[in-house]
């Protein structure tokens, strides 16, 4: 597909859904906002293929639970951008999952274009919020997306936790070592403490954080699936810190503290 210097998509079929994965190779997107765009138009028409694939009239009822997008880094950013930029993705992408991704801010100043990217996707966000609560009778299928924030905790190099917490209504902030127990088998010389996190490339790979993200994955598909309603975001939020087994009395910014 057009759209991004390096982008190019495999498929795996398994695990009741069909898996697409998209590497952009590392072409540093966070660096120029026009690379934000070009993936973001990469990733859009990939959705729109996986749906045309899944029904000749891309059906969201063929989908089930729809489209889950999980990103890492600034991808994550990437993919917010995606049913903003094309809406017409708005129907099928029903949850995007990140890890660590700077959604509050960018940490680096490398080019004030990525600042002007962030400031429109947040408020596009907020218009489309704001339109949504304003039409109560928005049809079936068009809703906002559900997201998922993961940060790989106070070990990550390039991406402080505080920066991927949402603060949004339609959203769910976690850190990496909530999804874990409290200490992972490292060989057989014992185990070490996971409760300080990650590095900034091992949660895209670690398979205690991954197997998480599964389990949110068909918690929220089956949920959306069987609801009477697929645009009742915020059932699904509720819903969530169960499956992502967050203490909810403690809070994203306590448990940033307590890490």
């Amino acid at each position: 597909m057009d759209g991004t210097l390096n982008g190019h998509a495999a498929r795996n079929n398994g695990g009741g859904g069909g898996v697409c994965t998209s590497d952009f190779d590392g072409e540093g997107a966070g660096l120029h906002a026009s690379r934000l765009v070009r993936q973001a138009h990469f990733v859009a028409r990939s959705v729109m293929t996986i749906a045309s694939a899944c029904d000749d009239d891309a059906s969201p009822d063929v989908l089930g639970g729809g489209i889950t997008i999980v990103a890492h880094s600034v991808g994550g950013i990437v993919a917010r951008a995606v049913p903003l930029l094309y809406p017409e993705t708005r129907r099928y992408v029903k949850t995007i999952i990140t890890l660590a991704t700077p959604h509050a801010a960018f940490p680096y100043a490398f080019d004030s274009t990525v600042r002007q990217f962030y400031g429109y996707i947040q408020k596009k966000e907020a218009e489309t919020m704001a339109a949504a609560e304003d039409d109560e009778s928005e049809s079936e299928g068009d809703g906002a997306e559900l997201i998922v924030s993961i940060s790989a905790g106070l070990r990550d190099e390039l991406i402080p936790p505080h920066s991927c917490n949402l603060g949004r209504i339609n959203g769910v902030s976690g850190l990496a070592a909530d999804l874990m127990s409290p200490c992972t088998a490292e060989g057989s010389g014992g185990r070490v403490d996971v409760s300080l996190g990650m590095d900034h490339k091992a949660i895209s790979w670690c398979h205690n954080v991954l197997s998480a993200v599964r389990r949110i994955i068909y918690a929220n598909v089956a949920a959306a699936a069987a609801s009477d309603s697929p645009n009742d975001v915020l059932g699904r939020v509720r819903r969530m810190p169960q499956d992502m087994q967050l203490n909810t009395d403690t809070g994203y910014d306590k448990a940033v503290k307590n890490e």
